[in-house]
């Protein structure tokens, strides 16, 4: 079992550009080739550990295996005929998706986060997948729904 820790985080106030509410002031990133079972392991390990040195009152992960998860298949034939890459297909689920920001501005005098994904109502199941659209290499809006199948585990 191999596990090693990828980056340690620490965050001053003083040096703080953006603040972020959602982020603890030092950050540990672990990373492995195991699954995730033992990486939750090893977490909870160092988690434990930390808590019981004194030096932290609190300690969370993100790493929460309770999730579901949904497995997409793409058909690459229909894709190619659309002009469609993997790369295309990947970062509009991403764009709509993820939790990713791609810039800041100041509301109120406070740094925010702008963060394009869907409305969290139009994102809550994988049936929703059918709901999206995909632009085109034609510049083209076409469903999603065609392009997949997707299993939720």
């Amino acid at each position: 079992m191999v596990f090693e820790i990828l980056r340690i985080t620490v965050k001053t106030p003083i040096l703080q550009i953006a603040p972020e509410t959602d982020r603890l002031p030092v950050q540990f990133v672990i990373g492995t080739t195991e699954s995730y079972e033992r990486m939750n392991q090893a977490s909870q390990a160092l988690m434990d550990k930390a808590l019981r040195s004194g030096t932290f009152a609190y300690m969370d992960t993100d790493l929460k295996i309770d999730k579901p998860q949904t497995t997409i298949e793409i058909d690459r034939d229909k894709a190619a005929q659309l002009g469609l890459t993997m790369r295309d297909i990947g970062d509009a689920l991403a764009s709509m998706l993820s939790r990713g920001y791609v810039n800041y501005f100041s509301l109120a005098g406070r740094s925010c986060k702008v963060i394009p994904q869907v409305m969290q109502r139009d994102r809550l199941n994988a049936g929703q997948l059918r709901n999206y659209y995909i632009n085109t290499a034609g510049g083209h809006l076409f469903p999603f729904q065609p392009l997949c199948a997707s299993e939720q585990t």
